[in-house]
């Protein structure tokens, strides 16, 4: 494989730090005291989320600014896509104006302006071929994330044996989904690299899926099996390899987390029963159920926002908002990014980022069979 450019090496540590430094929401300030390191409160993420994100930020606005200011021609994506992050951006940033917490507005903004920038920061600068390097970097985040979740629960499985790690991450729930997602990329980069490589790329993806365990995140753990799902389709219709070296890549890794899983469960169980790892999982209590309907309030929330005030009550504020119904207690997030985006920013956000996602799908298709492997 090439050696890649610096811009591209820049991009691949940025993505590294997106999972490792950036698993917390920028909402309100926190205050670092004299007597702490400062760095480390930053690189922590609690107290200093907006910080370090912009940190974060420096490792891809830096090679599209370079990109910018030194070549004559600059790769976008299509009209279409970047039409769709267009209006995403326009209405989350008109949005701060008629907020009426414009400082915590303000802040949203600047995290999706970051992120937007860093997409086009990344295809601005890896291209086809390059951009394998900015996915290593991810996926290598997310096996440092799963390794410090495993250390997490080590150390807490004693006082709580059905402890769900959160693994430098918001909760659990976000944990999950970042291990989702992480088992998704790491599945075909497997098929990029032989021998040494592959075989510690597939103790990697055992180690996200013994983590994605450990957060007990249903929604997660449902999902994760669809991204397995579209790579065996992907592995059938373009045929890069055969489905007999495909099979056992998958099938290894996954094993060894379900292995993994049932010797902790053993392993922290008490004789007389308790909790253990996956008590929540198999868990259909009252307590679950409360959980589900909470949700749905949360959702029916956010759609009564948007019916009283059609052009949005400002990007971040849902946590302020969320009681206007008198439906849910102050609540942070509404567990439906579409909907939360439509009652803090218009119905025009959403769209935008549907539109954006859809039309990267789409071109993302078409020709698929003509690029390299």
């Amino acid at each position: 494989m090439k050696k890649p450019p610096i811009a591209v090496i820049s991009l691949a540590i940025g993505a590294f730090l997106l999972p490792t430094v950036g698993g917390h929401l920028s909402i309100e300030g926190g205050q670092i005291s004299k007597n702490e390191n400062v760095m480390l409160a930053i690189l922590g993420g609690e107290k200093a989320p907006l910080f370090a994100h912009c940190l974060i930020s420096l490792f891809f606005l830096i090679p599209l600014l370079h990109a910018f200011f030194t070549r004559k021609i600059i790769h976008v994506p299509a009209i279409t896509i970047t039409g769709g992050a267009a209006l995403l951006a326009t209405s989350i940033g008109i949005s701060v104006f008629w907020s009426s917490f414009k400082h915590t507005s303000a802040i949203a903004l600047i995290d999706w302006a970051l992120m937007i920038a860093s997409y086009f920061a990344v295809t601005s600068n890896s291209g086809r071929k390059q951009g394998v390097w900015v996915l290593w970097g991810y996926v290598l985040g997310v096996c440092a994330c799963a390794l410090v979740g495993l250390i997490e629960f080590r150390d807490m499985r004693v006082i709580d044996p059905g402890y769900r790690i959160s693994a430098l991450q918001l909760g659990p729930n976000q944990a999950g989904t970042l291990f989702a997602t992480g088992i998704g990329l790491s599945l075909p980069l497997m098929f990029t690299v032989d021998r040494i490589p592959k075989l510690l790329l597939g103790l990697g993806i055992a180690l996200q899926a013994f983590a994605l365990m450990l957060t007990q995140s249903k929604g997660a753990i449902l999902c994760a099996p669809i991204g397995v799902v579209v790579f065996l389709v992907g592995i059938i219709a373009l045929k890069p390899v055969s489905l007999a070296k495909a099979v056992p890549a998958i099938v290894l890794p996954l094993a060894l987390a379900g292995l993994m899983t049932f010797a902790a469960q053993k392993a922290v169980q008490s004789p007389s029963g308790g909790s253990a790892p996956l008590a929540r999982i198999s868990n259909t209590s009252e307590l679950n159920t409360q959980s589900a309907g909470f949700r749905k309030l949360l959702w029916q929330t956010a759609v009564e926002l948007t019916q009283k005030q059609t052009h949005g009550w400002g990007i971040g504020t849902f946590g302020y908002e969320s009681t206007r119904p008198g439906r849910v207690t102050q609540t942070t997030l509404a567990h439906q990014t579409y909907l939360q985006l439509g009652a803090e920013a218009s119905l025009l956000a959403p769209l935008g980022l549907l539109a954006f996602f859809g039309m990267a799908i789409a071109r993302s298709l078409r020709g698929l069979k003509n690029l390299p492997e």
